[in-house]
């Protein structure tokens, strides 16, 4: 079943009270549950760069604290940053932002080829690639007009198709057989093997270490899976870098 097309369950409660003032700098939200696996530090710098540059930004950063509290940052943000490693274009974090019709900027290495494996309606995130964070903030901080478009797609997004009510349904169409086609996905069929939360050096040095130390069978994959020949490839090609 892939994922996105079942969408995460939101509902009214997690629209907040928008307090943003006209004509003061933009405000940037991130609050990441866990900041290494998403990407916090690189994040930070990102801003630190932007602001260097001449971009006039307040960043709010809030970890570790209740739900409630950062619903109230949410309430003063412009913009979300939701993570850097994210493998889809709309977590929890990203759909509490959207019901709110804040834009959110997500980063992962799927943005490369999600369009290509999800079936639509696509969740309208600004989805990129990490290396690409720096360019999208850049892009919002210079297009404002492009905030309440990109929010209200969002926000039709969610009403549309991941309101609590409409997520529970979909659950029930999985399990009386009525779902789509395209909700369906063999696993063989999976060619992305960087997966969420990680950088790609991390996955690569665990991939080698794993092969290296227990041999292919280590990473419990069908050796006629496209993800099992893929991460072969990726381990002969940088053995024969190193």
């Amino acid at each position: 079943m892939i994922y996105n097309c079942i969408g995460i369950p939101i509902d009214e409660k997690e629209k907040v009270h928008i307090s943003k003032k006209d004509n003061v700098k933009p405000t940037i939200l991130h609050a990441p549950s866990d900041q290494k696996g998403k990407g916090t530090e690189a994040i930070r710098n990102v801003l630190k760069e932007i602001e260097k540059e001449g971009y006039d930004v307040n960043y709010i950063e809030v970890s570790g604290v209740s739900h409630n509290i950062v619903l109230e940052k949410m309430s003063e943000s412009d913009i979300v940053i939701d993570q850097l490693y994210s493998d889809t274009p709309m977590a929890g974090f990203a759909a509490e932002a959207s019901i709110n019709a804040i834009p959110v900027i997500v980063s992962g290495y799927y943005a490369e080829v999600y369009k290509e494996t999800n079936p639509q309606p696509i969740a309208p995130t600004v989805y990129c690639k990490p290396d690409e964070l720096k360019e999208k903030i850049i892009y919002l901080l210079e297009h404002k007009k492009e905030w309440e478009r990109i929010g209200k797609e969002e926000q039709e997004y969610i009403e549309n198709h991941c309101l609590s009510t409409i997520v529970a349904d979909k659950f029930l169409r999985i399990f009386d057989g009525s779902y789509p086609d395209e909700w369906i996905m063999n696993p063989k069929d999976n060619d992305y093997i960087w997966g969420g939360g990680v950088d790609k050096k991390l996955v690569t040095d665990s991939i080698v270490k794993l092969i290296d130390n227990y041999g292919p069978q280590s990473l419990c994959l069908d050796e006629d899976s496209i993800l099992y020949k893929k991460y072969i490839q990726l381990y002969n090609e940088t053995s024969k870098k190193s």
